[in-house]
């Protein structure tokens, strides 16, 4: 595999190892953990019914949509307790890694005051 560098460093396969290595490919800026930070309780849900079609392909279950997109990392929460943790591509809970898309999110349109 090539070197890592500004060309590449977000591109597949190069992304995988630049995400949690970016401060060796540029310069960077970590965020500490604050002295008052919350630990979110963990109540764990089944996501069994999670399908996910794309094109013409099989449907694809939460396990195999996180392989598809190569996650790297997921933590889904519903109200403010961590229902689903995945950690992929070599990343645990304290990986350091790049912040880019981590505030990405899908909120629904449903009435946030029902279950």
């Amino acid at each position: 595999m090539a070197a890592v560098n500004l060309t590449n460093w977000r591109e597949s396969p190069h992304n995988i190892w630049a995400f949690q290595n970016v401060d060796k490919v540029l310069s960077t800026q970590v965020i500490e953990k604050g002295s008052k930070h919350h630990i979110l309780e963990t109540q764990s849900r089944s996501f069994d019914d999670f399908k996910l079609q794309l094109g013409e392909s099989p449907a694809l279950d939460l396990a195999g949509y996180q392989k598809f997109v190569a996650t790297d990392g997921m933590v889904i929460l519903h109200k403010g307790k961590i229902v689903h943790e995945f950690y992929g591509n070599g990343n645990d809970a304290t990986s350091k890694h790049i912040m880019m898309s981590m505030s990405d999110r899908i909120i629904s349109s449903r009435d946030r005051t029902s279950s």
